[in-house]
């Protein structure tokens, strides 16, 4: 068994280079809705709204110099492989009528010479609908070059993701040491991110879940197994999840990335019965492997039983017809059968080896004092059934009343505090120009 676990430890071990992170408001759709067709259909009559923006802002935005630095950067991203085209002053017309001559050059064709010229040309700018809060902000100090990325060779994933970023941010690092301040913001930027935040998170979160976990354990039953035996459960459970995801090309959402956190809360509640039974039989004087056929025998069916209805209902969930949860569900049941699978496996065999022979004192201070709390609020509630009930039946209503206000929002941005940076970047986009 133990060889047989290594190997496969091994394997899922190798593919989690593999592991990817997608964030994509996609996800979110439900699949055969209507508007979802109505939404393609806008865009093969309208052209794409995959746009990416790059913010530009500086006191002294108009000066000639720093335009044709401008400038420069916009036509090596109009360049670019993945860009279709792009949208700032440098190439939006300015309508302009002189007698009896109509001109449709753009606003920054040529740069202003002076600073009346400069003034000119924002003021004109300023009364275009199109451009004002779009391409140029009312204080007059904020440009915005909009990137059209190209339909066809747009792809939803990480890799694309970060070349377009990559490849932006490369181009635009000459403007950061002329403008104030220049960043750029679009889906590409805010799935990159945000991968790279639920990638920091998931490390964090797994590993506050164990040393809880273990905590807590070690406080319980005071012996070194009780704290080892689901630790290496419980890492091996999401090894093996995130390796078979990994080989199976499912990449981490935000949502799938707290399965292996799941993992460890629900999954551990089988390894820490099992335990606990083991323990009880070596406290009747059973011997190591009398102890563990006891604790098989009696919390086999439980166990089991524990299992099949979490597992169902995991999968049910599955059954939703929005992408992001049903790829939750799928995920979720698999992590919970895979921790089920090793438990079952991996707990005898480690109390046959590492289990302790013997019990050592029956009875700790906090365990006789957990007895005597649980007996005491026990006698309380079956005293007074119909009193616990119509306060039970109270707190349901009151709680089903509250759901009715309910709000749903499935921005992908609401995962993000208000200090982090994609925040921030998208607030000034919103209070100086458009918004994303």
């Amino acid at each position: 068994v133990l060889i047989a676990v290594l190997i496969t430890s091994i394997a899922a071990v190798s593919q989690l280079p593999k592991l990817q992170v997608a964030i994509s408001p996609q996800s979110l759709i439900i699949e055969g809705d209507p508007d979802q067709q109505f939404y393609e259909d806008t865009q093969a009559t309208f052209g794409s709204d995959r746009i990416t923006i790059v913010y530009v802002s500086d006191p002294d935005l108009f000066q000639t110099e720093k335009l044709a630095v401008l400038r420069q950067v916009v036509e090596s991203i109009e360049g670019l492989p993945f860009v279709e085209k792009t949208r700032s002053l440098f190439n939006v017309a300015e309508i302009r009528v002189k007698d009896e001559l109509v001109t449709t050059d753009p606003f920054l064709r040529p740069l202003p010479s002076d600073m009346e010229e400069a003034e000119r040309i924002k003021a004109s700018a300023l009364k275009n609908p199109f451009v004002r809060k779009n391409l140029l902000s009312p204080g007059e100090s904020t440009l915005a070059i909009n990137v059209y990325l190209k339909r066809d060779g747009y792809k939803v994933d990480a890799e694309f993701d970060t070349h377009v970023v990559q490849a932006l941010e490369e181009i635009t690092a000459p403007l950061k040491g002329v403008f104030s301040d220049v960043f750029q913001v679009g889906l590409p930027y805010v799935r990159t991110a945000m991968a790279d935040v639920v990638s920091e998170e998931q490390i964090q979160t797994i590993t506050i879940a164990f040393g809880i976990l273990l905590f807590v354990l070690l406080l319980v039953f005071r012996k070194p197994t009780a704290a080892l035996i689901p630790f290496i459960v419980g890492s091996l459970s999401v090894v093996w999840l995130l390796g078979a995801m990994a080989s199976l090309a499912i990449p981490l959402s935000v949502l799938t990335a707290v399965v292996p956190v799941l993992m460890v809360i629900i999954g551990s509640t089988e390894g820490v019965h099992l335990l606990a039974e083991y323990y009880h039989g070596t406290a009747s004087g059973f011997s190591r492997r009398r102890a563990i056929r006891s604790m098989a025998r009696r919390l086999g069916l439980a166990i089991s039983l524990t299992f099949v209805t979490s597992y169902i209902g995991f999968l049910a969930v599955g059954a939703n017809p929005i992408g992001l949860v049903r790829e939750f569900g799928v995920v979720a049941s698999t992590g919970l059968a895979i921790n089920f699978l090793l438990t079952m496996l991996l707990v005898p065999v480690l109390l046959g080896i590492l289990g302790e022979k013997s019990a050592g004192r029956r009875k700790s201070a906090s365990g006789a004092l957990y007895e005597k709390a649980s007996a005491y609020i026990g006698e309380i509630v079956l005293s007074r059934r119909k009193t616990f009930l119509l306060i039970g039946a109270a707190i349901i209503i009151g709680c089903l009343y509250s759901a009715t206000s309910l709000r749903v929002n499935n921005s992908i941005l609401n995962y993000l505090g208000p200090d982090s940076p994609i925040q921030q970047r998208i607030e000034k986009l919103n209070a100086d120009l458009a918004g994303l």
